[in-house]
């Protein structure tokens, strides 16, 4: 048997009003009603966050490198607490880190950027001179060579 006291009808209506009309947080609705988050979670029977979104992603990125903290970058998604921006954070720049396409790009742009070209000119010069393509194939031979 639980511990707590199952919520009263007048409580679970004010978990939803509060949850409608103010848009509030599930630890929000927690703190204000008295109750734990998981039972207004029950409640509301609110399932996971939905996967982000290629904008929320894009959002987060170019924030984080321009370096706001984090609890500005969840103010600004509004749906995504700090901790859950600080997860995303982190697997975004480990899976970004290890992607050798992702690594091969950011070389070239870091060339091409510390030869004085603007962002949008530095990658329009590495489409039309195809370096891209030419770094792989040289990677390809330098491999074929140890093996």
């Amino acid at each position: 048997m639980s511990r707590h006291p199952p919520l009263t009808m007048q409580e679970r209506e004010q978990i939803k009003n509060l949850r409608d009309r103010c848009g509030l947080t599930g630890y929000d609705i927690a703190r204000q009603v008295g109750r734990s988050k998981s039972a207004v979670y029950k409640c509301l029977r609110v399932k996971a966050e939905p996967n982000w979104t290629d904008r929320e992603v894009s959002i987060l990125t170019e924030y984080y490198q321009k370096g706001i903290p984090v609890k500005k970058i969840a103010r600004r998604l509004k749906r995504r607490s700090p901790r859950a921006v600080m997860v995303k954070m982190c697997r975004h720049r480990k899976k970004v880190k290890s992607d050798p396409d992702i690594n091969r790009a950011a070389f070239l742009l870091e060339v091409a950027l510390s030869a004085g070209l603007t962002p949008g000119r530095a990658i329009q010069r590495i489409r039309t001179c195809d370096a891209y393509a030419k770094m792989k194939y040289e990677n390809q031979e330098v491999k074929e060579e140890y093996l």
